[in-house]
């Protein structure tokens, strides 16, 4: 078992972060992105179609996350979505075999239609994102680190990516996942064979983010993988939306590595710092409860 790497975790949160704030009809490419000190040319957008629920049904191709290059790092990030909120609305859950691997169980369905969508040419969506890997990357495979992260949706659509890529050795199993408030993905057996393909991957959860409970693994086997990094958030607003937000959990990761000697701590959104309030404090207190 490998240790999380801070430092790193928070340079994928960052990444993702970036992958939040693309624009909604354009792509990245060409791009360059300063995170840490660090220059990161984007060689690809990747788009995908967003989450269909029963309250929406999405047909577009809109972009979906980035392939980013330093001269350290490759860094294939996905977004999150505020589909899933009507995700968590239809509380359905139903699953679909992942057939992209094999012996691999079941996934959500409505995360693996988004994956199954993933392409880096919308015009020509027939050639999946896994199997443009070989040719954006070429050397880079064998001779740079390799991430893959996502926050939401798309840390479950990172998941999904990453067991197709490393199982099938499109990506190399160093490849390391960072996964930020990643709802279940698959069923035990999913997990399984997530677990011993893909080892190398970080499950950051904050304890008081509802979307890393569901769906509900006592109704509908639904089980976690990769090693969990649980974060207590002490100084966030209980709120269903901060508890989510991926700054929060910058901010939170943040805590962990800051010192007297300069690392920077991560400012939370102004609308998400705590107030004072019985009921917070109560929720607070629930905090220091043994986990069941």
């Amino acid at each position: 078992m490998t240790n999380i790497n801070l430092r790193e975790a928070i340079l994928a949160g960052l990444l993702t972060r970036e992958a939040e704030a693309m624009p909604s009809t354009d792509g990245f490419n060409g791009r360059k992105l300063t995170i840490n000190n660090a220059t990161f040319s984007v060689i690809a957008t990747i788009y995908a179609k967003e989450l269909s629920t029963d309250l929406m049904q999405r047909q577009n191709y809109v972009p979906f996350g980035f392939i980013a290059c330093s001269d350290s790092h490759v860094v294939i990030a996905f977004r999150g979505t505020e589909t899933i909120w009507e995700w968590i609305h239809d509380a359905e859950f139903l699953t679909t075999p992942y057939g992209f691997v094999s012996n691999a169980g079941e996934t959500d369905d409505g995360f693996t239609d988004v994956y199954a969508s993933l392409c880096t040419n919308p015009t020509a969506p027939s050639q999946r994102l896994v199997d443009s890997i070989p040719s954006l990357l070429g050397d880079r495979v064998s001779d740079t680190s390799i991430i893959v992260c996502g926050h939401s949706l798309g840390a479950a659509v990172a998941s999904l990516f990453a067991l197709d890529a490393v199982g099938n050795s499109v990506l190399p199993s160093c490849t390391v996942v960072y996964t930020f408030a990643s709802p279940y993905v698959g069923n035990s057996q999913f997990a399984k064979t997530y677990d011993a393909k893909v080892p190398n991957t970080f499950r950051i959860v904050n304890r008081l983010d509802i979307v890393t409970h569901l769906p509900p693994r006592a109704a509908f086997n639904y089980s976690p993988i990769g090693q969990p990094y649980v974060l207590t958030p002490k100084d966030v607003r209980v709120d269903i939306s901060c508890q989510h937000h991926l700054t929060t959990y910058l901010h939170l990761l943040s805590l962990q590595v800051a010192s007297p000697t300069g690392n920077a701590i991560i400012p939370l959104d102004p609308e998400c710092r705590l107030r004072s309030s019985i009921w917070q404090c109560c929720m607070l207190c629930l905090l220091k409860a043994p986990r069941g």
